[in-house]
């Protein structure tokens, strides 16, 4: 079903409609997964994502939304310095234990993590690795948008991303030319 004139018409939706048709739309936008990781005193986070993207390429810079309910959002808030590291399927086991909030420490043990410069664990064997220094953040919603000024980059030559899609992981086929 595409969007009719009965669609359109339906404007007045309540919030609770609307984030439940919300829910519903996203679930068909394939999104590569990430974690995002931070450093907090002696304590390491990480998450699993799919709301980021890369925001300018002048400066270099990329912006990821954040629930301010997880548990890395106090980490976000503390420091200056995060990383997003782009999964490849290979990373399964690491996406389904940062997007659980048992055992967070757990997480560490099961991918190859190594502190940069700032003390920020990156993934090292991600499809991407991107350290950042906090620029800026927003805050709506229930969310904070984290943009950040890419400081470091590490790239795999192999691209094999993790993709979310309608409540599930996947891989993505050949490129359509």
């Amino acid at each position: 079903m595409g969007v009719t004139e009965k669609n359109v018409q339906a404007a007045k939706q309540s919030d609770s409609e609307l984030r439940d048709l919300l829910r519903s739309a996203m679930r068909g936008f394939a999104s590569t997964v990430t974690v995002v990781t931070a450093r907090q005193s002696d304590q390491r986070y990480a998450m699993a994502a799919t709301s980021f993207t890369a925001l300018s390429m002048d400066p270099p810079s990329i912006v990821v939304c954040i629930n301010r309910k997880t548990s890395i959002f106090p980490a976000l808030e503390a420091t200056d310095y995060f990383a997003v590291n782009i999964l490849s399927q290979r990373h399964l086991a690491l996406a389904q234990a940062c997007g659980r909030s048992d055992d967070r420490a757990a997480r560490f043990e099961i991918g190859a993590f190594i502190d940069d410069e700032f003390g920020v664990p990156r993934l090292a064997d991600a499809q991407a690795s991107i350290g950042c220094r906090i620029e800026e953040r927003l805050r709506y919603g229930s969310h904070t948008m984290v943009v950040g000024r890419v400081t470091a980059i590490d790239c795999a030559s192999d691209i094999d991303p993790l993709v979310y899609l309608n409540g599930g992981y996947c891989s993505t086929e050949a490129a359509i030319n």
